[in-house]
């Protein structure tokens, strides 16, 4: 949000350069560099959208390096590029005030972990494969899939009749359409690649741009007409997918997805599963009168919270009622897949919201038992000796079970 406000408020000032749109540019932009590390891409595209506003002052705009030079050289343009700085001493005084001017350092610190983390790289899912690095089209699948698809009718229309638009609103248009190229090009080569809520700043943008389809006036009163009940009839499709997704806005997929029943099999991560169906899990467990249970859940909440009382999912069958995130379930990472990969045997009995499924598991082979057994018992031995179980694994030969706390032993 405060991405596109100061956007927003940049063309206001430049539009009418006051010293209330100065400080309110300068505020916008402290809450934008104060609430996200991402908000500092603003800087690269403030100094685009700065040169554009004065470059194009035609009807038919072009460069020439004659036209920059000549541009970079006058008074407005240096005064208002000294007045826009004044907005940014502005907005770093609301960054120092928001870490309490003590902590100030820590707002390096944080932005040098994303930085770090940008690098790096973290596992991502995409079409059942893993990678740490990520692609580079992750965030064009996301949105493909992710987007309700009258918004994406409405981009078509927007570029289809874009010839419409009066060219003195050349700049306008630019002022929505580089922001938002500008921050998804930029994520796309982000090595992390964990949900569509990365590239949420483009959205607005997207919203502001389309909204110009209902100006389009055609050259006859029934393609008017026709063209008004075609929009209409979208919006409604808007507002119906709205309908049927409630509450679960999280996992929405739309049907090029297959709906967010099956979303799960392009993206998972945060496209589906950020932890809000515990509470609705606690609810059925409770409602079902169901008091042992296994859970693989996917965040940091304390389930105890939601009055569950549940053990840790191991990476064996057991027998019982399970609930398992779908992050889990489809093997966010690999050892995740190898764990879980048993349950894929069973249906589940339910399902809350469409992150967490529940299964009954019943008949689980003796040999599984087994290993379940031998597995609680080196580490309850193990345990006695101040180290940790390794390995375990049950001998058909001596029928006994095998430990290894550092060295194999027989008990």
């Amino acid at each position: 949000l405060f991405y596109f406000l100061s956007v927003y408020f940049l063309w206001r000032f430049l539009q009418k350069q006051t010293w209330k749109n100065l400080i309110l540019l300068g505020v916008v932009l402290g809450c934008a560099f104060a609430s996200k590390f991402t908000a500092l891409f603003i800087i690269p595209v403030f100094g685009i959208l700065l040169l554009i506003w004065f470059f194009i002052r035609d009807a038919k705009p072009y460069l020439s390096f004659e036209k920059i030079k000549n541009t970079l050289s006058t008074k407005p343009f240096w005064q208002t590029s000294v007045l826009l700085a004044g907005g940014f001493l502005i907005a770093l005084i609301i960054v120092v005030l928001t870490y309490q001017i003590t902590g100030f350092p820590h707002f390096f610190e944080g932005l040098s972990y994303v930085m770090f983390h940008s690098q790096y790289g973290h596992m991502a899912y995409l079409f059942g494969e893993r990678s740490l690095q990520g692609w580079v089209y992750y965030f064009l699948v996301a949105y493909f899939f992710k987007t309700p698809i009258p918004e994406m009718i409405f981009i078509i229309l927007s570029f289809f009749f874009w010839k419409k638009i009066p060219e003195k609103k050349w700049k306008n248009e630019l002022f929505l359409i580089i922001p938002a190229l500008f921050y998804l090009i930029t994520f796309m080569f982000n090595n992390i690649n964990i949900g569509v809520r990365h590239i949420l700043p483009v959205y607005p943008f997207i919203f502001v741009f389309v909204s110009k389809i209902v100006k389009v006036q055609l050259t006859s009163a029934m393609k008017q007409k026709i063209f008004t009940v075609a929009v209409t009839l979208i919006l409604i499709f808007y507002a119906v997918s709205n309908f049927f997704i409630f509450p679960y806005y999280l996992a929405y997929f739309n049907i090029f997805a297959g709906g967010p029943v099956h979303g799960k099999e392009i993206l998972i991560d945060s496209n589906i599963d950020w932890g809000q169906d515990l509470k609705r899990a606690a609810a059925y467990l409770n409602e079902n009168k169901i008091e042992e249970v296994y859970i693989k859940y996917f965040g940091f909440d304390a389930i105890e919270h939601y009055g569950i009382t549940a053990n840790e999912l191991p990476c064996y069958p057991v027998e019982g009622v399970v609930v398992i995130s779908v992050n889990a379930l489809q093997g966010l990472t690999e050892d995740l897949e190898e764990c879980y990969a048993w349950l894929k045997t069973y249906e589940p009995i339910s399902r809350t919201g469409y992150s967490l499924y529940i299964y009954n598991v019943t008949g689980v082979s003796t040999e599984a038992k087994k290993l379940l057994a031998c597995k609680e018992q080196c580490e309850e031995r193990c345990g006695e000796g101040g180290s940790t179980s390794l390995e375990s694994g049950w001998n058909n030969e001596t029928n006994k079970c095998s430990c290894k706390c550092g060295k194999k032993r027989t008990v």
